[in-house]
Parts: C-alpha cells; sequence; structure tokens
C-alpha cells in the first residue's frame, strides 16, 4: 500500500492542495480510493464555455449542476464563465471599417442545433450557477455573441452565492448594466474593458457597491481607452473614469476602506484627502499607462486626476510603505524619492517607456541604480526590470553591487545588451558575470530570467526581426556555453523566455552548467 493511503485525512488533504489540477488529475489515475477522495480537489475549479466549440460539454456541466448529479460540485471554489453564445462568432464593421458592437442575434431557426442549444441553457443556466454554494472566485469573460439575457441570470445568480468573496468581470461585451450594487460580501472586485456602450451605469452601480462594502480590501481596474480597432474588438473611445468616482458614494461618517492592493491601468488617478485615507493599509499599488492631462492643457475647473510625479510624492507625504510595486511606461522622478523615503519593499517590477529619448532613460535609470533601492536590498524578493530599448536599465558593472547585496532575492528579470559589445565585454562575458553574481552572492534565487531590447535608434520607428534573432541567439550561445567556477554550488533556474528554459546541472568536469530543458516544438528564435 501507498505510504499515501496510510496517512490520516487531513494529512492527505494538505498535500494535496499544493498539487494543481493536472497532477491531482493523474494522481486520481492511480487507484480507486485516491479517485474518489480526491474528486473534490478535481473540481475545485471549474469552467462553463458554451461557444460552438465547446457546446456539447458545456451543456453537460450545465446539466450536472442544475441537478446537483455531482456531490463533489459542492467543493468547488473557482468558478471561470466564458462565453455562453453557441452560435457562430460573426464580425459587425461600419462604413469605415471599423469594427462596432454587435445588435443582438435574431432568433435562429427552431429547429437548428443552435436553437435547441440556447433553449436548454436558458432551462439550466440560472439554478446550474446559482447551486454553487462554495464558490468564492468568479472570473468572467463573457463573449461578444452572448445575449442581453445572459448577462441578467448570471448576475442574479451570482448574487445568491453566499461565500463569494472575489469577482473579476470584462465589460467589453455586456449588453445590459450589470447591478453589481446587488452584489454583498465582496473583498476583491476587478472589472476591465470600457467599450460597452453600458459603461457609465456600470461604474454607477460599481461606486455605490464599493459604499455598501467596508470590507473590501482589494481593487483592480483596468480600461480599454485609446486601444486602436483589431479584426474582433472596436476602437475604444470610452474616457476611463477616476478612482475618485469608485468612492464618490462611500460615507464620509464610515471609516474608510481598508485597502490593500490596488490596481490601476489606463485609469484617472488622483490623491487627495478624498481618496488618500482609504490607502492607508495599501501594501501593494499598480500603476500601468495612468492617464492625466498635462498641466499646460488643465482646464481652470477641478479634475479628478494627478500626474504620476503628483501620485508618489502623495504617498511619500502619506508615509505609505508599499511591499509591492508595479509600474508601467511612467517611470519619474518622484518616484525614486519615493522608494528612498523608507525601507521594506519585496517586490518590484518596472516596465521601461514613454521616454522621449534614450538620454532622459539612462538619466533614471543611474540614479534608480544608485540609490533609489538602498534601503530594500535586504528585504527585495523580486526585481523584475524590462526595458523596450536600449539604455542603462541592462545589467552590468553599474549595477552589478547593487544586485550582489540583494541577498534575499528569490525571482530577477534584467535585461543584457545582446547585439553589440557592452562596455567592450561580449555577451558570453557579461551573461558569465550574471550568472557568476547571482550563483554566488543571491544563495536564495530560484528563477533568474534573462532578456534583450531594441537599439536605440528604432526607438522612433521599426522593428525588424533580425536584430532581435541575432541577439537572442547570442544570449542562448552565452548560456549554454558558461561554466562556472569550481566553488559554485547550485545555479538558479534560467528562463530566456516562457518556454525557452534550462536547469542547472553538474557537467563531466565536474562543473556547473545549463542543460536546455526547453519543449521540443518550441522554437525561440
Amino acid at each position: 500500500m501507498s505510504p499515501l493511503l496510510s496517512l490520516a485525512p487531513e494529512l492527505t488533504r494538505e498535500i494535496t492542495d499544493k498539487l494543481n489540477i493536472k497532477d491531482i488529475k493523474e494522481l486520481r489515475l492511480t487507484c480507486k480510493h485516491l479517485s474518489e477522495s480526491l474528486a473534490a480537489h478535481a473540481l475545485r475549479s471549474i469552467t462553463v464555455d458554451l461557444s460552438k466549440i465547446e457546446i456539447e460539454k458545456g451543456l453537460w456541466k450545465l446539466q450536472m449542476l442544475a441537478t446537483d448529479a455531482c456531490a463533489a460540485l459542492r467543493e468547488t471554489v473557482e468558478l471561470n464563465i466564458a462565453s455562453l453564445s453557441p452560435g457562430p462568432a460573426e464580425v459587425s464593421k461600419d462604413a469605415n471599417g471599423q469594427c462596432v458592437e454587435q445588435p443582438e442575434p435574431e432568433d435562429p431557426d427552431p429547429s437548428s442545433g443552435t436553437a435547441v442549444a440556447e433553449v436548454d441553457m436558458k432551462v439550466l443556466l440560472y439554478d446550474a450557477l446559482s447551486s454553487l454554494k462554495s464558490v468564492r472566485s468568479v472570473k468572467w469573460d463573457p463573449g461578444a455573441e452572448d445575449q442581453g439575457w445572459i448577462f441578467t441570470t448570471v448576475m442574479d445568480a451570482l448574487r445568491t452565492l453566499p461565500n463569494l468573496r472575489s469577482l473579476h468581470i470584462n465589460i467589453d461585451h455586456c449588453k445590459e448594466e450589470l447591478r453589481l450594487d446587488k452584489l454583498i460580501g465582496l473583498h476583491a472586485i476587478s472589472i476591465s474593458g470600457t467599450a460597452s456602450k453600458h459603461y457609465e451605469q456600470i461604474m454607477e452601480h460599481l461606486s455605490r457597491m464599493i459604499a455598501g462594502s467596508p470590507q473590501l480590501t482589494s481593487i483592480t481596474m483596468a480600461s480599454n481607452y485609446g486601444r486602436r480597432a483589431t479584426p474582433t474588438k472596436p476602437q475604444c473611445t470610452t474616457k476611463p473614469q477616476s478612482l475618485h468616482h469608485l468612492v464618490k458614494y462611500y460615507p464620509k461618517d464610515t471609516a474608510p476602506l481598508r485597502l490593500r492592493f490596488l490596481s490601476m491601468q489606463t485609469y484617472f488617478v488622483c490623491l487627495d484627502k478624498i481618496t488618500m485615507p482609504h490607502l492607508k493599509f495599501l501594501t501593494s499599488l499598480e500603476l500601468k499607462n495612468i492617464v492625466y492631462t498635462p498641466e499646460s492643457n488643465r482646464m481652470k475647473e477641478e479634475r479628478f486626476e494627478s500626474t504620476p510625479n503628483d501620485i508618489w510624492s502623495m504617498l511619500a507625504q502619506g508615509a505609505s510603505r508599499l511591499e509591492e510595486i508595479s509600474v508601467h511606461n511612467q517611470i519619474v522622478p518622484s518616484f525614486l524619492k519615493y522608494l528612498k523615503s523608507y525601507s521594506g519593499l519585496k517586490k518590484l517590477k518596472l516596465r521601461i517607456g514613454r521616454f522621449e529619448d534614450g538620454s532622459d532613460s539612462d538619466q533614471i535609470a543611474l540614479q534608480f541604480y544608485g540609490n533609489a533601492l538602498d534601503n530594500h536590498t535586504t528585504s527585495l524578493e523580486n526585481l523584475d526590470i524590462l526595458a523596450r530599448f536600449e539604455g542603462s536599465w541592462y545589467f552590468g558593472a553599474h549595477n552589478q553591487a547593487l544586485i550582489s547585496k540583494c541577498t534575499k532575492i528569490k525571482e530577477l528579470h534584467m535585461c543584457v545588451v545582446a547585439w553589440k559589445p557592452q562596455a567592450g565585454a561580449s555577451t558570453t562575458e557579461v551573461i558569465r558575470l550574471l550568472i557568476d553574481t547571482v550563483a554566488f552572492c543571491n544563495p536564495r534565487l530560484k528563477s533568474l530570467r534573462i532578456s534583450t531590447y531594441y537599439p536605440e535608434y528604432q526607438r522612433y520607428g521599426g522593428h525588424p526581426i533580425q536584430v532581435m534573432m541575432i541577439a537572442r541567439q547570442r544570449i542562448t550561445e552565452g548560456v549554454e556555453n558558461y561554466r562556472a567556477p569550481p566553488s559554485c554550488r547550485q545555479l538558479p533556474n534560467l528562463a530566456l523566455s516562457e518556454h525557452h528554459t534550462f536547469e542547472g546541472e553538474l557537467g563531466a568536469d565536474g562543473r556547473y552548467q545549463y542543460r536546455d530543458t526547453s519543449p521540443l516544438d518550441q522554437d525561440w528564435y
């Protein structure tokens, strides 16, 4: 008998809680006892998808849920809702060739398979979703063809889930108002998209939901403002709202929200006496492409927006001590000052862009590596820095000492220059310096990712793929040719992309080296 079967059920559950769904499914195949005891684990997360290619499987799931035919489904804690339209996907365009929101489809032929599926779905959908009383998290990404009644039915069902704590909705294709204000008990809310014609009403209901949810600790807002039209999505011209609008109905005589996580993407963000009290306990902040009007173009009337510089200045004044920070494209001087104002940062992710020229980017980079992180070297666990264009953000002699001081770091992502010598050093030499540094100075490092970026002369247009192919090939050769010093005892896992990975191993000469573990069907070049 397997030792696993001799353990107490509580211990078995604690062990299997660490496994992903794929591993659990494989474990269930080993014996009948494990198959039965782990059935609930395998169904911890389910997806409901009734798109044309998934319609048969989707209807079967609805039938099982609506009739309570599978007791294990009572243990489901995560629900993913995809397209609920079995009809064919079609793209509508206006006279200028731009994608437009599709009208409600006409009733299909009653004898068609699509019509029969829609009838079954109307009967089963509410009962199926409302049966999942243990669900704590819902991710809903409606399809472009989903009809209006679907949105009403899903929202009615979500209101009945007593344990629902986290909700993410993509509202791009919403054809009805979503009465978010009817939901109670949420701890985390995430809304993405702005293209829906019901955007203003949905945001109004969201504001009222927040006003009645003092337990809320996480807000994520991501708009598509400025998105160009694609073959399947229309151009987004709907201006996003502001952080101010989210809390406009919050009672002034009630204790403010105790937000721990806030993510704003392509949104207006204004930090002032209205919004700052809700951020007093904030530990994680993501700011991606924050929208703001330049000072020279602002109207005299009050605007609910702050510049990136204003945002970080207010956080410094409020003595905010963030543990996790993610900033995309707007690395400004006040951000560096904020980093120097406290200690304890654990995770930092930067995506470098929006600089008019390379000299501005280099100036900020040198200040960043100079002393902005000095107070965080003993706490930093994850450092992820990716620049789009050439500059001083790359790893090299100018920041090696800083990286070596980050003794608690577990994950590191940095760029190297690979299409030309870097300060007189070849790509192979730069790769060796980077790996040697982390192998000897960062003993807790588990994951190292190396990227490259475009030459400066391509900042204003043209990104020939040949340049990146050459650079990536040189990085690969540098990793494959690396041999650790004899005193090295371990190497972190290394990745050049999601599918191009390496693991450290002892070579024939007794020195550590890297072995390519990429899937055989993947070609990084």
